[in-house]
């Protein structure tokens, strides 16, 4: 894999994981693949005496076609053909309840729906221009975490840095009436290295939208990220701040970091810690991963249904200290030929519904690689003090 290539996987950009079938037909180079997942899910709520439950299985099946003509032109699509929760014999559109949907995902299972699809040109002296509905990732899941956009995107390969300069529609108002949107630009620099990593993202939202209160704000957002052969870390931090009078982030106090480290104690055990901090409302993506199936864990287009806590998040801010967050964390993975095991625990601090929580995290899974293509996982978590829940989840997963 050349440095650009690493580069499009590490911003999370390329097709998409899985094996893919190639064939060239009539000059054109085709690419098919996917993905899919069946999932069993319980979470129990004993918080405040009384118990809730909510059971179930969910779906997701995916599958993705790139094609490349002989002038390297590249068109890219993935559709999404079921990804709902499991009802019954009946359709039904928009089934309730929480975390136990993929909020985008949501019809019941019917229609076939557009994931993302885009076109890609390549032009003079390197430079690539990508346009269409594009996945968004960013700083290991930290700041942006697969998220979908539309998107006009710009970028080239100088050696092991590559420039990139992106417009997003985040919001489109009236058609025929100018200043109702809500644009996003962005500049960033990544340095692509197999063992030292890191990366600047500058990005400005532009809005014009009621409700959609980013107006005027910046973003900042750098991380770095180191892979030895026995060791590996990642160092975050995100800021927004500076909006208009009106937006949430119309300061300069809202951040927020992570440290995270893991060693490779020999080939079968590896302990890992870290520690995750928001200020202010502080902006962490909600697929950040904590160590925890249920803190966080759950990306924009593929909700989890075992979410329990949730650290970070857009307008959580109050102007005081009484909203920060944080998790430490720690955890032991155990790996024997295609079978792993790990044990987390961690204590968070959780800010929902105006109240601030003080949570222990106490989180088992077991993976098992059956097959190349074929996996399952297995977990049980708990969370205790201020909340008293549990969760079980196993899943089945496929890329092909």
């Amino acid at each position: 894999m050349n440095k650009f290539l690493f580069f499009l996987a590490s911003l999370g950009i390329t097709i998409g994981m899985g094996q893919v079938f190639a064939l060239e037909m009539d000059g054109l180079d085709v690419k098919i693949g996917g993905d899919a997942y069946v999932r069993g899910y319980s979470t129990k709520d004993k918080t405040g005496g009384g118990e809730t439950k909510t059971q179930g299985l969910a779906q997701l099946f995916r599958v993705k076609l790139d094609v490349t003509t002989k002038d390297k032109i590249r068109v890219s699509t993935r559709a999404t053909l079921s990804g709902d929760r499991w009802n019954g014999d009946p359709a039904v559109n928009a089934p309730q309840g929480t975390n136990s949907d993929n909020q985008y995902n949501v019809n019941g299972g019917n229609p076939v729906r557009l994931d993302y699809g885009f076109i890609e040109v390549p032009f003079k002296n390197g430079w690539v221009a990508r346009a269409g509905r594009q996945t968004a990732n960013f700083s290991e899941c930290f700041n942006t975490c697969d998220d979908r956009r539309d998107r006009l995107m710009v970028m080239k390969s100088y050696g092991n840095y590559v420039p990139v300069i992106l417009y997003d529609k985040r919001r489109e108002g009236l058609t025929n009436q100018d200043g109702d949107d809500s644009d996003m630009y962005a500049a960033a620099l990544f340095h692509v290295h197999q063992v030292h990593e890191w990366a600047l993202l500058y990005a400005y939202f532009d809005n014009s939208v009621t409700g959609y209160q980013l107006g005027g704000v910046h973003n900042f957002s750098p991380y770095y990220k180191y892979k030895g052969e026995n060791f590996k870390m990642l160092a975050v931090w995100n800021w927004l701040g500076a909006g208009d009078s009106d937006s949430w982030y119309d300061n300069s106090n809202s951040h927020s970091m992570a440290l995270k480290g893991e060693y490779r104690l020999n080939n079968s055990f590896e302990i890992g810690a870290q520690m995750i901090q928001s200020f202010n409302g502080g902006l962490i993506a909600a697929g950040y991963d904590t160590f925890s199936f249920v803190v966080n864990n759950s990306p924009e287009f593929n909700r989890s249904n075992n979410l329990l806590v949730n650290i970070g998040g857009l307008g959580t801010l109050t102007g005081g200290d009484e909203d920060d967050e944080s998790l430490y964390i720690t955890r032991l993975r155990y790996f024997k030929d295609k079978f792993t095991a790990s044990v987390a625990v961690g204590k968070a601090r959780e800010y929902a519904s105006s109240q601030a929580n003080d949570l222990m995290i106490y989180d088992l899974q077991l993976h098992y690689q059956y097959t190349k293509s074929t996996s399952f996982k297995a977990g049980y978590a708990l969370v205790r003090d201020d909340k008293k829940m549990d969760s079980a989840l196993f899943q089945m997963t496929t890329l092909f």
